[in-house]
């Protein structure tokens, strides 16, 4: 049986098409790319393992539609930010999430401790801070410009072994009270 010159090259025009909607499906996006970090697009009501993005993060929650979770290697950060909003993906972050190493809470040298309440969350000790840049140091390098402003955190300890590891999730201002407190009341440790 032989093959016509149009069957082969309609042959080669479906593998070219699967192949690009292979690609198209499992690439970053382009701001992504440049910044080396990995992201997932969550689904409503979907729990997101933050683990996958980066195992130091041992730690799941359900996150809003049309939110996104990305890694960010210069801080060694997760941020998550509104992927229909206008701007970087740092510039549309709603939360910021860090780490730390220790035996007890700690703050920044570098920042003004507003307030201070010691608290629990899912039955993890936790400290509520209301903190703001203090003048004349440097905005945070590599980190939403909203924190270098004033704005809450909420510090987690992992375990009640010393070191434990700490999580810092900060909230952008312009995230509500109410939103950011779901997102902290879903939070499932591997601990738990």
């Amino acid at each position: 049986m032989s093959i016509s010159r149009t069957q082969i090259i309609l042959l080669v025009l479906i593998i070219a098409l699967a192949i690009l909607f292979f690609y198209s499906r499992s690439a970053s996006t382009p701001e992504s790319a440049l910044t080396t970090s990995t992201s997932q697009t969550i689904s409503p009501a979907n729990r997101l393992e933050f683990s996958t993005l980066n195992p130091l993060y041992r730690f799941s929650a359900e996150l809003d539609n049309g939110w996104r979770a990305e890694y960010v290697p210069t801080t060694e950060a997760i941020n998550i930010y509104n992927q229909g909003a206008i701007g970087s993906n740092l510039e549309k972050s709603q939360i910021f999430i860090r780490y730390f190493n220790a035996n007890d809470f700690l703050t920044l040298t570098t920042v003004n401790i507003l307030s201070r309440e010691s608290t629990s969350i899912n039955g993890h000790d936790a400290v509520r801070y209301e903190i703001e840049k203090k003048a004349g140091v440097a905005n945070f390098a590599n980190q939403p410009s909203w924190r270098s402003q004033r704005h809450s955190v909420v510090d987690i300890r992992f375990a009640e072994t010393n070191p434990s590891v700490f999580y810092v999730i900060a909230r952008n201002p312009s995230l509500s009270e109410s939103d950011f407190e779901d997102f902290l009341q879903n939070t499932r440790f591997h601990n738990d």
